[in-house]
């Protein structure tokens, strides 16, 4: 297989299951849908009026056409929710890294080249002493 082909697939694959905890959260979690529906409804009727009585697809569409910026700023509670279920769930939960040269980590040990870091974002997600409150 391509290493292009790896990559398409790849990237197919974690939007697949970030989207798949994305909605197993919202069943979870009616009020945070009832609020998404409320604040898209909200935007596809500005569109709406904005654009006159064109259908649904049409305002979608135009949205999806404006730039990132301004789809940040208008829908930041999507957004918010995308990067819990992100945080929940990350799509590679384990990740290593080893450093190029040798460094000193921020806890004072020193890392040399040879020495590979491993990280659980699936934990760090969870943990009260980055989390706060919103730890699991």
């Amino acid at each position: 297989m391509s290493w292009g082909l790896t990559l398409f697939t790849a990237r197919q694959d974690t939007t697949v299951v970030t989207v798949s905890w994305f909605f197993y959260l919202l069943s979870k979690n009616p009020n945070v849908l009832s609020k998404l529906k409320d604040k898209l409804g909200t935007m596809i009727l500005q569109v709406k009026h904005h654009h006159g009585n064109d259908k649904i697809v049409w305002g979608c569409h135009s949205i999806l056409s404006r730039n990132f910026e301004e789809l940040t700023d208008k829908l930041s509670y999507l957004h918010a929710a995308i990067l819990e279920a992100l945080r929940l769930y990350p799509t590679v939960a384990l990740n290593a890294k080893a450093p190029a040269e040798v460094d000193i980590l921020p806890s004072g040990h020193q890392a040399d080249p040879s020495l590979q870091i491993i990280f659980d974002l699936y934990a760090v997600g969870r943990m009260k002493i980055y989390m706060g409150r919103r730890s699991l």
